[in-house]
């Protein structure tokens, strides 16, 4: 379910936003070769984040909501850390993924446990969409975060995986259809192991 009001938006909601840039040209491009479906949406969304906390701003001693949203993301440069959601720059969507509220403080040390690790290239990134669309190489596991794999990791270890494996790729078509992303087939089917 989308919400389109931010007051309204909880801790652990997903936030998808639409992809930008040479990579992303790059890479949905070669996803679009192989997936009829996402060469065919009209909004093409690429990176994922969620909801972390509320920005709280000290007013004269009264603390208050300024109406803007952290979120925690796997980004470039910088790797697991919480972002103003005011500052994002290409247009996003938000998505109700969990039924109830999450523990703010469960979810802060969950963030904590894993901020400043690693983010995942733009080589991380075309790996898993040529290993989904080929299945011909064995699968490297490493230690760094693409954003897709950090909403999944989040999601899981709060209770309510996307998927029953992390390596269920591709993952942002896998995701779209669970969320009911516009545009997207709701039902779509997951690929078999080869």
């Amino acid at each position: 379910m989308i919400i389109t009001v931010p007051a309204e938006y909880r801790i652990g909601d997903f936030v998808v936003v639409d992809g930008a840039g040479h990579a992303f040209t790059t890479l949905s491009g070669t996803l679009g070769m192989f997936d009829e479906d996402w060469k065919n949406l009209e909004r093409k969304p690429w990176h994922t984040a969620w909801i972390s906390r509320k920005v709280l701003v000290n007013d004269n001693g009264v603390i208050k909501w300024e109406g803007d949203w952290w979120v925690s993301e796997a980004k470039g440069g910088v790797g697991i850390t919480e972002t103003r959601l005011s500052l994002f720059k290409e247009p996003y969507l938000v998505f109700r993924w969990f039924d109830k509220e999450l523990d703010e403080d469960k979810v802060r040390d969950f963030i904590n446990q894993y901020r400043g690790e690693k983010y995942d290239s733009f080589w991380g990134y075309l790996f898993v969409i040529l290993w989904y669309c080929w299945r011909r190489w064995p699968f490297v596991i490493d230690y760094n975060w693409t954003c897709w794999e950090w909403l999944w990791f989040f999601a899981w270890t709060f209770g309510k995986p996307i998927s029953s494996s992390i390596h269920e790729y591709p993952f942002l078509p896998l995701l779209l259809g669970k969320i009911e992303y516009p545009g997207w087939p709701v039902e779509i089917e997951e690929k078999a192991e080869a």
